[in-house]
């Protein structure tokens, strides 16, 4: 393992352990704890080693385009908007096991579309100062 121009470069086999190691987390501590952006490196390493992570089981896959369809269906679902939704029940609880569910897919569907978006534009930035 080295650094080079700012880059970690790690051997396929040094990265299939840490991506092991990185798995515990996610089969023992996730949802409860998560972070949106890790969430996002983790699933691109599961791609790029073809041993996709737990949580594309429940979500199918881990792109941006899939959490605005999650989010696209719990506003259906409850005919608002995803902010007022998740204000409703963080103020007045779940009715009920698929509100329940609704709220915590609702607010981690949020954070990762914001992560997404905010790496969009961490790249965009990039490009931009490497032109000029």
């Amino acid at each position: 393992m080295e650094i080079q121009d700012g880059k970690v470069i790690l051997s396929l086999d040094e990265l299939k352990r840490l991506y092991r190691y990185i798995l515990t987390h996610c089969r023992e501590i996730c949802p409860q704890i998560r972070n949106p952006e890790t969430c996002i490196l983790v699933s691109k390493i599961g791609i790029l080693l073809k041993s996709p992570p737990p949580c594309f089981e429940d979500y199918g896959s881990f792109t941006k385009e899939t959490f605005q369809k999650l989010v696209a269906e719990i506003e259906k679902r409850y005919s608002m908007p995803i902010e007022k939704f998740v204000e409703k029940v963080e103020k007045e609880g779940p009715q009920n096991l698929q509100e329940h569910i609704d709220l915590i897919d609702g607010r981690f569907a949020i954070e990762v579309v914001k992560a997404y978006e905010k790496m969009e534009n961490s790249r965009e930035t990039s490009r931009q100062h490497r032109r000029q």
